[in-house]
């Protein structure tokens, strides 16, 4: 072989994590989402934000329901 497997598998990675990058991204690319519903109304702003976050479910959905899609789950 010509790498270590502590480089590529995952039975020999360490136990420390880097889910604050992953949170941070996470969080990175909600707030972005919601730019415009965050100057309205409370009320507003949260409808605005359903209705978002309602139409992707539905875009995803119907994306993974043709059937040709593989989901692999880690």
């Amino acid at each position: 072989m010509k790498k270590s497997p502590n480089m590529w598998a995952r039975a020999f990675l360490g136990t420390t994590c880097i889910l604050d990058i992953v949170d941070k991204n996470l969080c990175d690319a909600f707030n972005s989402s919601i730019v415009e519903a965050r100057f309205k109304s409370i009320i507003r702003m949260l409808e605005d934000i359903r209705t978002k976050m309602m139409t992707k479910i539905i875009q995803k959905g119907s994306y993974l329901m043709d059937g040709s899609k593989i989901i692999v789950y880690l």
